[in-house]
Order: C-alpha cells, then sequence, then structure tokens
C-alpha cells in the first residue's frame, strides 16, 4: 500500500510540478490526510528530484549553454584580476575583457544573484516551512496565496525583455520571491511565472527562468536533507519508497513536461488562480472538519 501510494505521489509530483500550483501542498496534503508513519520531508524532496531531472532532460541545451558561459565567465573573472593585478606594478591602465556579453552570462548571473537571497530565506523560513507541510491550515493559506499572486500578475501584459535588459537588482528580488516558496502551499511555478511576468519577460521566457531558477533551490534542499536525515528512516522500505516515488515523478516528467509548458503559455494565469482557490478552500475546510 505504502508503494503504490509513493508511484502516486511522484506521479502527481511529475504533473503539478509544471503548472503554477503547488505541487509540494497536494503532497503534504495527501500526506497529512493518509497520516503516513514517517517523516515525509526527504521523500518530498526526491520526488521533487525526479522533476528536476526532468527539467535537465528538457532544458538540457539551455542548461549546456549556461553551463558553458558561466564557465567563460568565470575564467574573465580571473583573468581581469591579474589584468589589475598586472596594471598596478607597471602604474598602466589595465586591460580587462567584460563579463556580460550574451542573454546566456546575463542569465546565469540572474540565476546566481537570486540564488542568494533564496537560499538565506530558505534557511531562516525552514521552521515555518517544517510547522507548514505539517499543517493543512497552513496549505491551505498558501494555495489562497499563489492564488492572490496569478490573479494580480494575470493582469499584467507579458513583456518583450530579454536577459540582457533584466538588472541584477531584479534578478535579486525574484530571488527574494523564490525564498518563500519553501512554505507548503505557496507555488514555486506560480511565484517564479509571476516574477518573470512582473520583470518584463514574455511568457516563454519567464517559463525557462522560473524552471533554471529551481535547480539550485531544489539540489540545496536535497543537501540541507541528506544531511539532517534520521538515520532511523534510512530502512529498505522506506528508501524503495523515496525510490519508487523519485522514477515515477522522473518518467512523468519526462513524458508531459513540453506539453504542459506548451499548455502554460496558451493560457490565462487566472484559471489556475481559480484552482489553486478551489483546493486552497476545500484543504482548509478538511483542516477544521478533521480536528472537530
Amino acid at each position: 500500500m505504502e508503494f503504490l501510494l509513493s508511484a502516486i505521489l511522484g506521479i502527481i509530483q511529475g504533473i503539478l510540478e509544471f503548472l503554477p500550483v503547488s505541487s509540494s501542498g497536494h503532497l503534504a496534503a495527501i500526506e497529512h490526510l493518509v497520516r503516513l508513519p514517517y517523516n515525509m520531508s526527504f521523500f518530498n524532496v526526491c520526488v521533487h528530484m525526479g522533476t528536476l531531472l526532468a527539467i535537465l532532460i528538457a532544458l538540457q541545451k539551455d542548461i549546456a549553454r549556461l553551463l558553458a558561459e558561466s564557465l567563460l565567465m568565470i575564467r574573465d573573472i580571473f583573468h581581469n584580476l591579474f589584468a589589475f593585478l598586472r596594471a598596478a606594478r607597471k602604474h598602466e591602465e589595465p586591460k580587462t575583457r567584460k563579463l556580460l556579453t550574451s542573454n546566456y552570462r546575463r542569465l546565469a548571473m540572474l540565476i546566481a544573484v537570486g540564488a542568494v537571497p533564496t537560499a538565506v530565506l530558505g534557511f531562516l523560513l525552514r521552521g515555518v516551512a517544517a510547522i507548514a507541510s505539517r499543517s493543512l491550515l497552513y496549505t491551505g493559506v498558501g494555495m489562497l496565496m499563489s492564488g492572490i499572486v496569478l490573479i494580480v500578475v494575470g493582469q499584467l501584459d507579458p513583456g518583450n525583455k530579454i536577459p540582457k535588459d533584466i538588472t541584477s537588482l531584479r534578478g535579486f528580488l525574484a530571488g527574494i520571491a523564490q525564498g518563500f516558496t519553501v512554505i507548503s502551499g505557496i507555488s514555486h511555478s506560480a511565484v517564479m511565472l509571476s516574477a518573470g511576468i512582473r520583470l518584463g519577460f514574455n511568457k516563454r521566457l519567464a517559463i525557462r527562468y522560473a524552471y533554471l531558477m529551481s535547480i539550485p533551490c531544489i539540489i540545496g534542499a536535497l543537501i540541507i536533507e541528506i544531511l539532517s536525515l534520521d538515520e532511523t528512516l534510512i530502512t529498505p522500505d522506506y528508501l524503495g519508497m523515496c525510490a519508487i516515488g523519485t522514477l515515477c515523478s522522473l518518467l512523468i516528467g519526462v513524458l508531459f513536461i513540453q506539453r504542459l509548458l506548451r499548455y502554460i503559455r496558451t493560457r490565462s494565469f487566472t484559471q489556475f488562480a481559480y484552482y489553486n482557490f478551489l483546493i486552497g478552500a476545500v484543504i482548509i475546510v478538511l483542516n477544521f472538519t478533521l480536528t472537530v
């Protein structure tokens, strides 16, 4: 029964991760209702790793280009450093290289800058996130907040900016917004798609930006969970549940990611807002019903 539930949760994660609704909120609600005798935090990060692998496969060309440009940018940083040192010794003007010479370099910089406040907020809010993941009320409220974000941003027209037009300050602010998505019910996709639209991206670029930004976020969460994993959970049954959930989320993610991303591009954010309102309200009602 637990292995079947793991597969179902993985499938849910594989579908909902790519829509502006909270996959973690759905997982938390189902796990709360079923009352599994495990701490499911590590499991939830594992199924997110499954969809992260799906993102890496779907956006492999973008990611390969980002990595290549990042390495070249690091090379140029060291070149400039040595150029300054040489020029200082010879009392000359340093011959430096420009760093942000392409859209991919600017996008890599925006992701790196945004990862800093995300990591800081994720660390500071870890206690709140743990409480929220165990509470249907917090999860439901988080989904209502996601709906509000989508309604507000749905009134804005997508822009036409490219990464070279986006300042590092805006990337930092997007990272702050992403930091709050560690709280159960607050949809990462909703917040980051909204941030991309608010930054002036068109929908296609906003979607790519949202999922590229999720990569360091999920990897960081996995590292934290591994370091804090309770040794009593390391049993064949629990690890088997994690493996099944991860595999299912990966397979479903690979099968459906391109279709789901096309679906988002052609739909208004408002309909996803209504879905968040509906599910959030149901979860809040369940919270008070089950505690009576």
